[in-house]
C-alpha cells in the first residue's frame, strides 16, 4: 500500500513580495487620497460658486433698483442735481446713482454709520439738510455697527454684504438665511456669508482696473460686454458726462464726495469700467490674489468665475 505524498509546504512571504504589496498599497491609498481630495475640491468650489452667485443676483437687483430710482425724471432730487451738474440731466442722473450706490452699499462701517454729504444736491428724507450742504444719512439697518470695529476691511465689507442682503433689502426687496443655507458664519457678534473653503465673503462697490490690489485682475473688465463703446466705459456713467465734466470746480467736489472723506480728489471718475461685485478669497484663503472668486464673472461671464 502505497502512501499519497503531501504538498510541499509553501514558505513564508520573500521581503521583496511584501515590499510589492506594500507598494500596491501605497499607490491604492494615494489614488483613493487623491480621488477624495479631489471631489471635495470641487464640492467645495461648486458651493462656493453657488453662495457668491445667489449674493450676487441680490446686489444686481437692489443696484437696478438703485440706478432706476437715481435716474427717473420723478426725482425730486434731480433739478438740485442738475443745478449742481451745471445744468445736465445725464450729469446729474450719473452723479445720483453714484451718491445713491454709495448709500446702499457702504464697504465699511464708517461709510455705512455716517451721513454722506452732497454739496447742492440735497436732504434724504427723515434727515435734517446741512445748511448749504445736502446729505444722505446711513441706513437704518446699519446703525447699531460701531465706527471703530476692530476687524479687517474684507471682514467689514463681509459683515455688510450679509446685512444688505438678508437685513437691508432695498425699496421692500430681501432674501432670506434660509437661501443661504449652510454658508452663513459668523465675525465677532456679527452674522456674515462664507464660501465653501470656510471665509468670510465680502464685496467691493466700485471694482475696476485700477482698484488697488485688483489691478492685474480686471482686463475682461476693459473688453465685451462691458464695452459697447470706446468713449463709454463707466456703467455708472453710461454718457461720460462725470468724466468729461468740463466744470472743474464741482466736478472736484463730487469726486471727494464720492471717494475721499476728507473731501480732496480721488479717480471717481477715471474713464475706466467698474462693477459692482462680491468676492471669495478662494482656495487659499487671501483676498487679492489669483484664486478670488467673483460674482460678476459668474453671473455674466458665462461662469468664469476667476
Amino acid at each position: 500500500m502505497r502512501l499519497a505524498k503531501r504538498a510541499p509546504l509553501r514558505g513564508a512571504f520573500t521581503l521583496i513580495e511584501l515590499l510589492v504589496v506594500v507598494s500596491i498599497l501605497a499607490m491604492l491609498a494615494a489614488l483613493t487620497i487623491g480621488i477624495i481630495g479631489s471631489v471635495r475640491s470641487g464640492q467645495n468650489a461648486a458651493t462656493t460658486d453657488g453662495t457668491v452667485k445667489k449674493a450676487q443676483l441680490e446686489l444686481d437687483q437692489q443696484l437696478k433698483t438703485v440706478s432706476e430710482e437715481a435716474s427717473s425724471v420723478k426725482n425730486q432730487y434731480l433739478p438740485m442735481a442738475m443745478s449742481f451738474c451745471d445744468g445736465d440731466a445725464d450729469r446729474a442722473k450719473s452723479l445720483l446713482f453714484y451718491l445713491y450706490a454709495k448709500r446702499e452699499f457702504p464697504q465699511t462701517f464708517v461709510e455705512a454709520r455716517n451721513p454722506l454729504a452732497i454739496p447742492g444736491v440735497g436732504s434724504i428724507p427723515g434727515h435734517k439738510a446741512i445748511p448749504g450742504v445736502g446729505s444722505i444719512p446711513g441706513h437704518k439697518a446699519f446703525a447699531d455697527l460701531p465706527l471703530a470695529s476692530g476687524l479687517t476691511p474684507d471682514q467689514e465689507a463681509a459683515v455688510l454684504l450679509y446685512r444688505i442682503v438678508l437685513t437691508k433689502g432695498n425699496k421692500g426687496t430681501s432674501s432670506s438665511e434660509d437661501a443661504f443655507a449652510g454658508a452663513v458664519t459668523t465675525i465677532g457678534a456679527h452674522k456674515a456669508f462664507k464660501d465653501g473653503y470656510g471665509t468670510h465673503i465680502a464685496f467691493v462697490r466700485w471694482y475696476s482696473p485700477y482698484n488697488g490690489a485688483y489691478y492685474s485682475a480686471n482686463a475682461d473688465l476693459q473688453a465685451a460686454p462691458f464695452i459697447a463703446h470706446p468713449t463709454l466705459r463707466d456703467p455708472f456713467d453710461r454718457q461720460g458726462k462725470l468724466q468729461n465734466w468740463g466744470n472743474t470746480t464741482n466736478r472736484n467736489l463730487c469726486l471727494g464726495v464720492l471717494h475721499n472723506p476728507a473731501g480732496s480728489p480721488t479717480v471717481a471718475f477715471d474713464g475706466f469700467n467698474k462693477v459692482l461685485t462680491v468676492v471669495s478669497a478662494g482656495p487659499d484663503k487671501t483676498f487679492n490674489t489669483a484664486d478670488d472668486v467673483y460674482g460678476f464673472r459668474l453671473n455674466q461671464l458665462g461662469g468664469k468665475a476667476n
